[in-house]
């Protein structure tokens, strides 16, 4: 009886396996999340608000979570606001955001991503941006590095301002703001403060006394914008 009763339960368990493998995968996203993005893949809206509404979500779920979103590159405002994220959900979601070409506004507070989570989505959704104009959650002067942006001048600066300088950068295919450290070096009257003088347009002095020492100073040099370049060319 033990045997047959054992071997009844084997067959029965088989049974349930082979219709678990075979029956529908389980759905890994919440069915408000789902009709929230069909609502921007049917036209009724660009702006696509998931706050409060990815909590415990897996990897494969933000797996799952981030082939939805490429199929809205439409998307012009994403709000991902409180929904305590790991770095993974970050990462899934930066892959997701270097393709938002339209993307103008992006929230992203109370997530728990840390600092690597931060950068990953700074890099995706602001190094080659053309339209990003507000960024909420993150501070974009922690990341000028990955930015390419000099610290000394846009450290403190709020985010609206760097990301002024990152549109104008992308567009014109150059940064307005750049600096740079010259040194002149050669021997006693060979003429490098009258080229220095030259270059921060002023005048010329004839039988200028030779300069005693090291001298330094700022000046400022405009720098044609890319399609002003082309024309020059």
């Amino acid at each position: 009886r033990y045997r047959e009763g054992f071997g009844l339960l084997q067959r029965t368990m088989g049974n349930e396996q082979s219709t678990w493998a075979s029956g529908p995968r389980p759905q890994l996203l919440p069915e408000d999340v789902l009709a929230r993005i069909a609502a921007v893949k049917a036209g009724e809206t660009t702006e696509l608000d998931l706050s409060r509404c990815l909590f415990d979500l897996n990897t494969e779920a933000m797996e799952a979570l981030a082939t939805e979103l490429r199929g809205v590159p439409q998307v012009t405002m994403l709000d991902l606001r409180r929904n305590s994220m790991r770095p993974a959900g970050a990462d899934a979601l930066a892959r997701v955001l270097v393709g938002a070409e339209h993307l103008r506004t992006l929230h992203t507070e109370g997530n728990e991503w840390g600092f690597r989570g931060n950068r990953a989505m700074v890099i995706a959704a602001c190094s080659h941006t053309t339209t990003l104009r507000e960024l909420s959650g993150i501070a974009l002067d922690r990341h000028l590095g990955v930015l390419g942006l000099d610290p000394e001048e846009f450290r403190g600066a709020d985010n609206d301002r760097i990301l002024e300088v990152i549109r104008d950068r992308n567009i014109r295919g150059a940064v307005p703001t750049a600096r740079a450290l010259v040194v002149l070096v050669g021997p006693g009257s060979a003429g490098k403060s009258a080229l220095f003088n030259q270059l921060s347009r002023e005048s010329f002095v004839w039988h200028a006394p030779a300069s005693d020492g090291l001298q330094m100073r700022d000046i400022s040099v405009p720098i044609p914008a890319a399609e002003e370049r082309k024309e020059e060319e």
